[in-house]
């Protein structure tokens, strides 16, 4: 399902329960024409079944006494009517059992009830000829003969007439009944079929429901799961892409944004390494450069101290000079004191030249100190630079 996009699903969704809901209203319709059928049935075949039965039972009743009349009087005017009304009866037991045949050709009429009618036709196929004969001797004016005939021939028969549409109208009741309990069976039958259906629709669309909503819900939950966990800051959530419809596109694009930001986390976590690594050495280095800043401040105090020291002894040299020089004034004042004199003027001289030389040593030792002290700012400097 997840292959289709979501507008097919839907699609297919709704058309599945408008499918259903047709269904049950075919099928109700179905059920419902049914029963109207079997209605219609029992209030045109049955109870016209019944109504044509009475009907001839009546002009049974009404034949017997129109002939016992038609025996009983003497006079031609009054068997006219009565001859008539026997006439007008026999026609209406001919219909009723014409119309009991045409409604028991069709639907729904048992066996017994055919051979019900066909013994009634033979019963009055039977009685026909008797009451026939018994109205042309009462006409005939042979009244003993008609009356003879009509207590010994006809009413046996008669009598076997009525009692079978008895019987006829008791079967026929019986039947309409067991169609009405039919009916009353199809109608139960058809509302808990109706039932069952509806039931059976409601948990197919409740399942349509569901999995639909659970191909909709599910993804966009884990969609709203990864974005929260992307948000907080962890990126080790494992996306499954299902599906190539729109939420699979979604996983898809999250799934390629949270691998992205993987990579480029890792790059910058590679490169803070990176930073660190060389933070660390820079450190180092620049502990390198204090420690060999504090031997060159060493350097530099001790080079202070000889300059120090050196300044002392050329002032001490100058003084030394100065006193030569008046030593040297006081000998040529003296000079002619003697030979001793001179011999001391001219050791003094000696060493007022070796204290010279000295001198200049020194200030060549000071220029060299200089020129190193030069070289290491310009090598503190660099460093420096560097850091």
């Amino acid at each position: 399902m997840n292959n289709f996009k979501i507008g097919q699903r839907l699609g297919l969704g709704f058309a599945a329960l408008l499918i259903l809901l047709v269904a049950i209203a075919g099928f109700g319709l179905r059920q419902v024409s049914k029963l109207n059928d079997r209605i219609e049935f029992l209030t045109s075949v049955d109870e016209g079944k019944l109504l044509a039965l009475s009907k001839t039972q009546f002009a049974v009743g009404l034949r017997a006494i129109a002939a016992r009349n038609l025996v009983l009087v003497s006079g031609t005017n009054e068997q006219k009517g009565d001859i008539a009304l026997v006439t007008s009866a026999q026609k209406d037991i001919d219909a009723g059992i014409a119309q009991l045949d045409t409604l028991m050709k069709g639907e729904g009429s048992s066996q017994e009830e055919r051979q019900m009618l066909d013994q009634l036709r033979s019963l009055e196929a039977t009685y026909l000829p008797i009451a026939t004969r018994i109205g042309q001797l009462a006409t005939s004016q042979q009244t003993e003969a008609a009356k003879s005939a009509l207590v010994n021939d006809c009413m046996p028969i008669l009598r076997q007439v009525i009692a079978h549409i008895a019987r006829f109208n008791e079967v026929l009741r019986a039947n309409s009944t067991a169609n009405v309990a039919a009916a009353d069976q199809a109608y139960e039958l058809a509302k808990w079929t109706m039932l069952a259906t509806s039931l059976i629709a409601l948990l197919l669309g409740s399942a349509i429901a569901w999995m639909l909503t659970r191909s909709i819900s599910v993804p966009l939950q884990q969609a709203v799961t990864v974005a929260q966990n992307v948000s907080a800051g962890d990126l080790s959530s494992r996306i499954v892409v299902k599906g190539r419809d729109e939420l699979g596109q979604l996983m898809t694009a999250l799934k390629g944004m949270n691998d992205s930001l993987q990579s480029i986390v890792g790059e910058v976590r590679h490169g803070t390494d990176t930073i660190a690594v060389a933070s660390d050495e820079i450190k180092r280095g620049n502990m390198d450069l204090s420690a060999r800043t504090e031997q060159q401040a060493g350097s530099l105090q001790e080079t202070a101290s000889a300059m120090e020291q050196l300044t002392a002894t050329v002032k001490q040299n100058a003084e030394n000079a100065q006193q030569a020089n008046q030593l040297a004034a006081s000998a040529s004042t003296v000079a002619a004191k003697g030979g001793d004199v001179v011999h001391r003027v001219v050791n003094t001289m000696d060493s007022i030249s070796e204290s010279s030389r000295k001198i200049v040593d020194i200030i060549s030792v000071i220029d060299g100190i200089a020129f190193q002290t030069n070289i290491l700012a310009l090598n503190a400097a660099v460093e420096a630079a560097r850091a």
